[in-house]
């Protein structure tokens, strides 16, 4: 049985990793394919800005999961450590009850979207910026 205590460095157990794992890998495919399509089309160079959702979603879903760490979940003070894969846990969990606690996690939460938002532009940056 897991935990129900999170730690200073993760508010999600491995059913919710595993579920952010599947939603990365999912969303950075989306993305190789737009991309892929929008460049064997020839279409224009504003079109590539449409791969800031898709890398979105696949950057920080990985970032999550390397980080153990839910950025919806730590900035509202909960965690969801269950080792079930649960798609109705994956934003709404159980209230940490350490004050203490709740504002590392809102802190490391901040860290990690930023990281998002940061990781997601330089990817669409880079792809915006080839010269087909």
């Amino acid at each position: 049985m897991p935990d129900p205590l999170p730690t200073k460095t993760t508010n999600i157990g491995l059913g919710q990793r595993r579920l952010r794992l599947y939603a990365g890998v999912a969303g950075l495919l989306a993305a190789l394919v737009l991309a892929v399509a929008l460049l064997a089309l020839g279409a224009p160079r504003l079109w590539r800005l449409a791969l800031l959702l898709p890398l979105g979603v696949g950057v920080g879903a990985l970032v999550e999961v390397r980080a153990k760490t839910c950025v919806v979940l730590g900035l509202t003070g909960q965690c969801s450590l269950s080792p079930r894969l649960s798609l109705a846990e994956a934003i709404r969990g159980q209230k940490v009850s350490d004050p203490a606690l709740a504002a590392t996690l809102r802190r490391r939460a901040v860290l990690l979207a930023l990281q998002t938002t940061l990781g997601t532009l330089a990817l669409t940056a880079l792809i915006y910026a080839l010269p087909l």
